[in-house]
């Protein structure tokens, strides 16, 4: 069989690496026996010593060079191409100063399909794993060796997936604090609550749902929306419902730390009351139009580019602080020239506000009310000064400020009315009385800050966090829950494996699981995705039973035995997705890399190689599969393990993979040529995309689904 050099593609970093089975009547096998796969290197010439070159050519720019096995059909009527000379292949070499290994390639989709950060491979600690079956046996003992009554309504949080995926101990202990700090904060009960640390490296802390007014009711709410719910094993978990009352008595601390700290959860295991009006009534206040209140005025607060006031409202028993905030775009909303309010003369019109208040224990709970006085679960501002922060959008921000020591600024309305010619003498005595000079308000809030630091110690917590000695330690833990994305190591310390076997049990459990624990460890999922997949995941990497959330929230009491639940059916969905994973996660120089994509509806697939200088390669379609329709929820490989050829890394740095699956049956505007050439060669990749996706774009394409990936190669 002869070789014949050809040109495909202009592919760059790539090597695209062709064989071609023989079309004389032999067999496959015997075809593919008889043809070897040829690996080109830059300026790799046969019997002669260029390594100084092939450095030189592996750090510029130059396309790589690609060998073609064509069948022997015809061979007669082609030309073989001469082999260069060293010398005609060292004169295309474009001088260096210094080799650049891991040159990166500049972007040539920036701004249209969001690329994923690099995860860091995942670090070793040196810890012995505790998985999710050491968990539950160490609290199936802890119960068992208590009397019957005190195990009746025990629960637990776990920090095990924390010490898993190498939380620092410095970490864990904040960690636990804030664990601590969120149990006493949302309790009625006068005392405070110590947990034990039980189980092992004492990562499993023990409460008694008594000691907080808890009762079933509030446990089954808390399991109703927790995600992570897993049967290590029958007879065990039978132990611990008849001796706890509970099939799950036991939740992630973490978990925990986000969802019992923002609402709706947080207001259902407090029960507050519907409105600001219902609220006073339970803290044994009186009407709000008939409140002593002291206030302080200002504008730019925080993220706000607006008004906010605050006023401490006399109470008997600790302290009540109410927020107005206003958005600027309210009648009435400035509070300089109306500072009375809220109902009135010169009244203020406000968009709503938040209400820190003491806890019988001295602990501070909090309450988010619209304008008209209501409950409501987010923020009452409807514009932010940063848009992107989660954590303004769902409540958060209350969990974030209002668990720590009050957050105060200097009054200003004060001083601007008093002696105001604009002002009547009337409404000056009315701001003098309502806005007290800023000793007084100084030793109001300092009053409620001692009582508040006086809880903290009587709970044995670490410090009064937030007060300036770093961040809140419930925000710290929770943003640790949800504001990262899940990846390798941290998915892995979830389930209870190491990274390597939860790499390794999701490959060899079929393709769908593989190309998740790819998907995991070269993206990232969000929090809320994973939660979704995770009961999936869980029985694939442990063959342990995830049990329904919903179900085992109404699990409370004695039973005899374990029910059976079904497990939670897949999600469905009729969005128009796209996912586009490779074999690895890393690559070295040389090695070969393949293609996973899959999606929810037929479509077009386009998959592109992109270059340094802006070009690419389609390498799906192409010669050996020139039909680019795909099926819904099919995976496609590229290549596939019988195609007749390979993709090999030449370069070091980073390469970055397009796919475009267009689903509105459109001709995708690519000219293909596969007689000429077997991959098509793109002049550039971006005026590309901007025809397809930019917003500007008169050709557009509606049902279009794309994302793209990054590749790290090493040298």
């Amino acid at each position: 069989m002869k070789f014949f050099r050809s040109r495909v593609g202009n592919a760059g970093r790539w090597a695209v690496l062709l064989g071609y089975f023989c079309a004389s009547g032999a067999t496959l096998l015997a075809a593919q026996d008889e043809i070897s796969r040829i690996t080109v290197k830059f300026g790799a010439i046969a019997g002669d010593n260029t390594e100084a070159l092939r450095e030189k050519a592996a750090a510029s720019t130059a396309p790589a060079k690609v060998v073609t096995t064509l069948p022997t059909e015809d061979a007669a009527k082609q030309e073989e191409i001469e082999t260069p000379s060293l010398k005609d292949v060292a004169a295309k070499v474009p001088a260096v100063e210094a080799e650049v290994e891991t040159a990166a390639a500049p972007d040539p989709i920036k701004g249209l399909i969001p690329l994923q950060k690099l995860l860091a491979a995942p670090k070793t600690c040196g810890r012995e794993l505790i998985d999710l079956g050491a968990v539950a046996e160490a609290i199936k003992a802890d119960l068992s060796a208590m009397p019957r009554k005190q195990a009746d309504g025990t629960r637990y949080l776990t920090f095990a997936n924390l010490y898993n995926a190498c939380v620092g101990e410095a970490d864990l202990a904040a960690h636990k604090n804030a664990a601590v700090k969120l149990l006493n904060s949302l309790t009625w009960s006068t005392n405070t609550v110590s947990p034990a640390l039980i189980g092992p490296q004492n990562l499993i802390m023990r409460f008694h749902q008594n000691d907080l007014g808890w009762t079933d009711k509030t446990w089954g709410k808390i399991l109703l929306s927790y995600p992570y719910a897993v049967q290590t094993d029958v007879p065990r978990h039978k132990v611990i419902w008849n001796t706890s009352r509970s099939i799950m008595p036991y939740v992630r601390a973490d978990w925990f730390a986000f969802a019992a700290s923002r609402p709706p959860l947080y207001y259902n295991i407090l029960g507050l009351p519907k409105s600001v009006a219902g609220l006073r009534k339970k803290l044994g206040m009186g009407a709000q139009k008939d409140a002593k209140v002291s206030r302080s005025g200002f504008q730019l607060y925080g993220v706000y580019s607006a008004s906010r006031l605050l006023e401490r409202h006399a109470r008997e028993n600790g302290a009540y602080w109410q927020s107005y905030e206003f958005t600027g775009l309210e009648k009435r909303s400035n509070l300089f020239d109306f500072p009375l309010g809220p109902g009135g003369k010169n009244r203020f019109g406000s968009n709503g506000g938040t209400i820190q208040f003491s806890l019988p224990n001295g602990l501070r709970a909090w309450f988010i009310y619209n304008r008209s006085g209501g409950r409501i679960n987010g923020v009452p501002l409807k514009k932010y000064t940063s848009a992107d922060d989660w954590r303004l959008s769902n409540g958060f921000y209350c969990a974030a400020c209002n668990f720590a020591p009050l957050q105060f600024v200097p009054d200003r309305i004060r001083v601007h009315v008093d002696g105001n010619a604009a002002f009547s003498p009337e409404l000056q005595d009315l701001v003098r009385k309502l806005y007290p000079r800023r000793d007084y308000m100084d030793f109001l809030r300092g009053r409620d800050e001692e009582g508040y630091a006086e809880a903290y110690e009587r709970a044995g917590l670490i410090s009064a966090g937030g007060a300036g000695k770093g961040p809140e330690p419930i925000k710290a833990l929770a943003d640790f829950y949800q504001a990262r994305g899940v990846d390798l190591q941290t998915a892995a310390a979830d389930v209870g494996v190491t990274p390597e076997v939860f790499n390794q049990t999701l490959a060899d459990k079929g393709t769908k699981s593989f190309n998740t624990g790819r998907l995991i460890a070269q993206r990232g999922l969000p929090r809320i995705a994973f939660e979704a997949k995770y009961a999936a995941i869980v029985k694939i990497a442990t063959d342990y039973s995830p049990l329904r959330a919903k179900s085992v929230g109404r699990l409370i009491g004695f039973r005899s035995g374990v029910p059976r639940l079904p497990s939670k059916p897949a999600p469905k969905t009729g969005a128009f997705n796209l996912s586009l994973v490779s074999d690895k996660s890393r690559y070295k120089r040389g090695d070969q890399a393949s293609f996973a994509i899959q999606t929810f509806n037929e479509c077009t697939l386009t998959l592109i190689l992109t270059n340094r200088d802006g070009s690419g390669t389609v390498v799906f379609p192409n010669k050996f599969r020139a039909h680019p329709t795909i099926n819904g929820d099919k995976e496609v490989l590229v290549p596939s393990g019988s195609a007749p050829y390979q993709l090999t890394l030449e370069n070091a740095g980073e390469e970055t993979v397009v796919a475009l699956c267009d689903g509105s049956n459109r001709r995708t505007g690519i000219r293909h040529n596969f007689q000429k050439e077997a991959f098509t060669k793109i002049k550039n990749v971006r005026e590309l995309l901007e025809s397809w996706i930019s917003k500007s774009s008169k050709k557009r394409k509606k049902r279009l689904a794309y994302t793209a990936l990054r590749l790290p190669v090493e040298p």
